[in-house]
């Protein structure tokens, strides 16, 4: 867990919706850096993005999984792009809309020229899945800058987290882990930092 220092509080963004995209298409402008959070259904994607925009409902959040169905796109006033990316595994998603995802996700993640980091969450709750270990091969395979949270800690003992830390820790050694609790607000300023170091044009 990462400590901030008093010379890293930084002044508060303003965030806002700035569009959905189905297809590559529809993308917006290539102009800022974009920091993608990928996992799978029910993760907690929608509820640490709220956390990290000071926002209560900004990003849709549901408990029936499934629901986002298109790279959803918030951009702050400091310039910069947090993006929602489609929940992973959720079978019950039409099948045009899957194949869709198939091709646009890996599109996305690899050709996005403005794309700085992206951020997989992995349930806390549950030793990482198989499907978490297909998105953490793809990330390494592609060498696309990643980093491992760990979500909803909350509901874990200490013992299970440190568990989970050990175990991601030997899967992904050279990259970032974080652990936190969007309903406790814990460990959200270090992936906030996290973000506007990386945001800056020296990284």
């Amino acid at each position: 867990m990462k400590k901030l220092k008093a010379h890293q509080v930084h002044s508060v963004p303003q965030w806002s919706f700035l569009l959905s995209a189905p297809h590559e298409r529809a993308l917006p402008p290539a102009d800022v850096p974009e920091f993608a959070f990928m996992g799978r259904s029910n993760v907690g994607k929608s509820s640490l993005m709220n956390a990290l925009m000071h926002a209560s409902s900004l990003a849709r959040v549901s408990k029936r999984p499934g629901c986002t169905q298109a790279l959803n796109f918030y951009h702050s006033d400091a310039k910069v792009r947090l993006v929602d990316l489609p929940g992973m595994g959720y079978a019950k998603v039409p099948a045009g809309i899957q194949r869709q995802w198939h091709r646009m996700l890996p599109f996305y993640l690899t050709k996005r020229p403005n794309l700085v980091h992206t951020y997989l969450l992995i349930d806390g709750r549950h030793e990482p899945q198989r499907i978490d270990h297909t998105a953490l091969d793809f990330l390494r395979h592609r060498r696309c800058p990643f980093s491992v949270i760990i979500t909803k800690i909350d509901a874990i003992p200490a013992r299970v987290l440190d568990q989970r830390l050990e175990v991601l820790g030997t899967l992904c050694p050279h990259n970032d882990l974080f652990a936190v609790s969007a309903r406790k607000n814990t460990g959200i300023d270090a992936v906030r930092y996290h973000i506007s170091a990386h945001s800056t044009p020296d990284n």
